[in-house]
């Protein structure tokens, strides 16, 4: 604990971000079933067992996940909230999705406020928001039961991470 604690004595604030400059966050869909796809993956690997050896194929995975249905409703809510979003990247199976906009609708959809913060230890300056671990505050409850994180926003660990 003592460790993580000096670990955020080294950011600090430097500024805030012009309101037009845009900011991309990566949101990480949550992914379901993963009890029964453990199961599965055990049983597929067990020497001796009926299913030893049948693996899974991707779409088979993605079947027990469903992370593009979860990626659909995070992107309706992004679409909806944050003007002016673009997705610039998303995986195959819609793991994470990276959106795009400027850092007034972002604060304005998120209920926040970004600052630069800076770390001479690391020699990084970041953009994130004042309100560290604000994340389950962030999204209404349809967006929150589908993105299990947002990355490039805010943390409860320190502000660059």
């Amino acid at each position: 604990m003592e460790e993580q604690h000096q670990n955020k004595k080294h950011w600090y604030k430097v500024g805030r971000p012009n309101k037009h400059e845009e900011h991309e966050m990566i949101f990480a869909m949550r992914q379901y079933n993963l009890e029964r796809l453990e199961a599965e993956l055990m049983a597929v690997s067990t020497p001796g067992g009926p299913r030893y050896g049948k693996y899974l194929e991707f779409d088979e995975v993605d079947q027990f996940i469903s992370t593009k249905a979860t990626a659909k409703q995070v992107l309706q809510w992004v679409f909806a909230n944050i003007q002016g979003a673009r997705v610039t990247k998303t995986t195959t199976r819609g793991e994470y999705v990276r959106v795009r906009a400027s850092v007034a609708a972002i604060e304005k959809a998120l209920h926040t406020t970004f600052h630069y913060w800076k770390s001479d230890d690391v020699g990084k300056v970041v953009l994130r928001c004042t309100n560290t671990g604000c994340q389950s505050k962030l999204l209404p409850r349809s967006a929150q039961s589908s993105a299990q994180q947002i990355f490039r926003h805010c943390s409860n660990r320190c502000p660059g991470l």
